[in-house]
């Protein structure tokens, strides 16, 4: 805020999102209270314009931890959850990537192969355009949208082979794009190594096994005896514990017994140090016991799911219309509560927590609960995109709005936020911040 001016409109998700808020205003008055002259807050009526940022929304990671648990399915996405993205850098075996000692004389070459192979680090962000293209796209999709690409590139070598009257204009011009057609070849040939290396995880049995499992439990299904089975097979304990702590938070906690029958299970199967972990998923709420009663209304999962549009049977990965296509039917829950908190509008009524800071200080922010969404839900009906064109069909300039995730954000969050940025229809240009990238493994991982 003091380098690009005070935000009016300030929302939150979460119980650390109401603590951030309550800081920031705290700053704030501190700040005013020294003056802008001193190095305050800028004032945006003294600065003679509004702030360049119009809305911040902060949420909590704790209010979503269901998003994490699940598989992504976009490229970036993928990659982290198959390779592992460290820093912005993947590290591949050689074998993935275009050997740049192809020219090289033969002796160099057998220097070369020689050598142990060690792994290649490979920088993913985007200065690399072909990847700033595909990184959110649907695994699906990326296939046909790689073979497009490369035809276009041999079509470029071709229809200058077959200009056998090109002057010497048009030959310099073509000499001048040789090196970009080569690095752009050599990107495509890197990502397409690399996405052949993906599709072996995606297309394997015991990967759509799992994506199917985890489509049943977020619609309420139990899946007791697949647990059951993984963990007798051994699977990674890691990926394992993801879907026990999805089949309690989609239940609304695990049968009792289930519950005793699992944690034995896992203890002995992986080790004491597994109840370690367990103990402290139990303690933050992943993972709780159901104990089943008279007056059991079920849980919570059920009306969110319905409420929010949460799963999109029928989404179109090719050529999608919703966020929900990140996972080919799944639309993250944190940015779905997003998209409700930005429809109430500024200076909106809450219920709880930091309205009553509202009225004191006349700063028009919202802080939403976990609780209080199915509230905000009933009220406003589903979430949708709002208009970002006139009535006459003319782009009207968006708005920035800057998301802030306390605890970490995870890939397919990222892709959802940056599709919605993307649609003509949402009224906001989306900056995204974030305390860390996470995943379900690392965040379960964290705990060991």
């Amino acid at each position: 805020q003091r380098q690009f001016g005070v935000i009016e409109n300030v929302k939150g998700i979460g119980n650390a999102a109401r603590g951030v808020i309550e800081t920031m205003l705290a700053l704030r008055e501190e700040d005013e209270e020294l003056g802008c002259s001193s190095g305050g807050l800028k004032d945006s009526s003294n600065a003679g314009g509004a702030s360049k940022i119009d809305t911040l929304v902060i949420i909590d990671r704790e209010v979503d931890f269901v998003t994490p648990l699940l598989t992504p399915l976009t490229y970036e996405g993928l990659i982290d959850e198959i390779i592992g993205i460290q820093n912005g850098y993947i590290k591949v075996n050689p074998e993935m990537v275009e050997v740049d000692g192809d020219t090289a004389p033969e002796s160099a070459k057998e220097k070369v192969a020689s050598k142990p192979k060690k792994p290649i680090a490979i920088p993913l962000n985007s200065s690399d355009a072909l990847f700033q293209l595909i990184r959110n796209q649907n695994i699906e999709k990326l296939g046909s949208f790689l073979q497009d690409q490369a035809k276009s590139i041999r079509e470029a070598y071709a229809s200058f082979r077959q200009n056998k009257d090109a002057s010497i204009t048009e030959i310099h011009q073509f000499v001048k794009q040789i090196p970009g057609l080569t690095q752009n070849y050599k990107c495509l040939n890197q990502h397409i190594n690399i996405a052949e290396h993906i599709k072996k995880t995606t297309n394997s049995t015991e990967f759509r096994q799992r994506w199917q499992t985890e489509r049943a439990m977020l619609e309420g299904e139990a899946c007791y005896e697949y647990l059951e089975d993984i963990i007798a097979a051994r699977h990674p304990v890691l990926s394992v514990l993801k879907l026990v702590c999805l089949q309690s938070l989609t239940s609304g906690g695990l049968k009792s017994n289930k519950f005793d029958s699992l944690r034995r299970d896992l203890v002995q199967t992986y080790g004491f140090e597994t109840s370690i972990v367990l103990n402290r998923l139990e303690a933050m709420g992943a993972i709780k016991r159901r104990e089943m009663t008279w007056t059991d209304s079920g849980n919570s999962w059920g009306a969110l799911r319905k409420n929010l549009r949460l799963i999109h049977d029928n989404v179109n990965v090719y050529d999608p219309d919703d966020i929900s296509y990140v996972s080919s039917g799944y639309a993250p829950l944190s940015i779905r509560l997003m998209q409700t908190l930005l429809r109430r509008g500024p200076g909106a009524d809450s219920t709880r927590g930091p309205a009553r800071v509202t009225e004191v200080r006349q700063d028009p922010f919202v802080c939403l609960s976990f609780e209080d969404a199915q509230k905000v839900i009933s009220s406003k009906g589903n979430p949708t995109t709002q208009g970002g064109e006139g009535a006459g069909g003319e782009k009207i300039s968006k708005k920035v709005l800057l998301v802030y995730f306390v605890g970490g954000i995870t890939f397919m969050e990222i892709a959802a936020l940056r599709f919605l940025s993307n649609q003509p229809s949402f009224p906001y240009s989306i900056l995204i911040s974030t305390s860390k990238i996470v995943s379900g493994d690392s965040l379960i991982g964290d705990l060991a």
